[in-house]
């Protein structure tokens, strides 16, 4: 089991060196089969002690000149920034984290705020990182890819299946 970045995974994946895995983004490539399992809400994360903690709903006008890491993706920083831009903010891309707990870790080390997935901020709550809802709601998919050249062990077929009835049991898994 490796923890790498989405675009590491898919290229893995597309070379058929794994039997499955977890990623934020598909991809259109012949060699891989993607469906996406779960849709995971993100909260604003920001370092205990922050101006913010008091509230429960963090909005983009809130973080105006706030220092913002921002994570991976093209797609997810398009997503973000959009938000930003409809409603009139720019806030200081000040660093560039490339997976989520990286995100997390840096924020709660004081680096600024960030938007990240429910699950990764809830693993660092009360290790220095306070997480807050965002509206308006912005979400992380969760997408399943395979190469198509190999046929799915049993294992990893348990494996999917265990992931999915967790996402299931969270509320954050996508219909088949």
């Amino acid at each position: 089991m490796h923890s790498r970045s989405s675009d590491r995974i898919i290229e893995w994946a597309i070379a058929g060196q794994i039997d499955l895995g977890i990623t934020e983004h598909s991809t259109p490539h012949p060699n891989v089969v993607c469906r996406m399992i779960a849709r995971v809400p993100n909260a604003c994360v920001f370092p205990d002690g922050h101006r913010l903690a008091t509230r429960q709903r963090i909005r983009p006008e809130d973080l105006d000149g706030e220092s913002f890491v921002s994570i991976g993706s093209v797609d997810r920083r398009a997503a973000v920034e959009k938000v930003f831009e409809q409603a009139g903010i720019l806030p200081r891309m000040f660093i560039d984290a490339p997976m989520a707990n990286v995100a997390c870790a840096m924020v709660a080390s004081g680096a600024g705020i960030a938007l990240v997935d429910e699950l990764n901020a809830q693993q660092f709550i009360g290790r220095g990182l306070v997480a807050r809802s965002f509206a308006p709601e912005i979400f992380s998919p969760v997408w399943h890819v395979r190469p198509n050249s190999l046929i799915s062990s049993s294992l990893a077929e348990a494996l999917m299946r265990d992931i999915e009835d967790e996402f299931e049991r969270l509320g954050y898994r996508v219909d088949p």
